[in-house]
């Protein structure tokens, strides 16, 4: 299979929108992408397949209606991952699963490094576990997956400059909680 190019994208898409047979590219080239980042976000690989299986369910069922526009395609399906990432979770009485970045607790730090690494790895957990799954979620996708403010913003159905203003509120937000002892 040829690697996706824009262009090549959209004609794909565009086929696709007429007959759901020619859908087969896309989902071979976006398949990993969303496997990658619903596992990231769930505990097993079992319910990650599920749920990845339901993403493409979604999309081939709404395709039709699927608008090529300034956001790419690849957004649109990751905001539909992300739907069915939170359906689970209401669902579901199941843990979230964060996997700490050492880049975001770099980003966390005061300008003098922690001495006990492992103790601001447990202090950060519990600072996050605090934190909405909405919040989470815009951690994971700025620092864990390095997405754009643009792009956080189409997901989140939010403006790219209110992603901004939220992701550094949320980073402010964790320094203080980091800087708070636990009682």
């Amino acid at each position: 299979m040829h690697a996706l190019t824009l262009t090549n994208e959209s004609s794909q898409i565009k086929a696709a929108q007429r007959d759901p047979q020619a859908f087969q590219p896309l989902y071979e080239h976006y398949h990993p992408i969303i496997f990658r980042f619903v596992r990231r976000r769930v505990e097993s690989e079992a319910i990650t397949a599920d749920i990845t299986a339901q993403v493409f369910l979604n999309v081939l069922l709404h395709l039709k209606r699927y608008r090529i526009t300034e956001a790419p395609f690849s957004a649109w399906l990751h905001r539909i991952a992300l739907n069915e990432i939170r359906q689970f979770f209401r669902q579901t009485t199941r843990v979230r699963q964060v996997v700490i970045d050492q880049r975001l607790l770099e980003q966390l730090r005061e300008e003098e490094p922690a001495e006990d690494l492992e103790a601001s790895y447990e202090a950060l957990t519990r600072a996050i576990q605090t934190l909405s799954l909405d919040e989470v979620n815009l951690l994971e996708l700025r620092f864990f997956e390095q997405r754009p403010f643009r792009e956080i913003g189409f997901l989140l159905s939010i403006t790219e400059n209110y992603a901004k203003v939220r992701t550094y509120r949320l980073l402010d937000k964790l320094r203080q909680r980091l800087l708070t002892p636990p009682l």
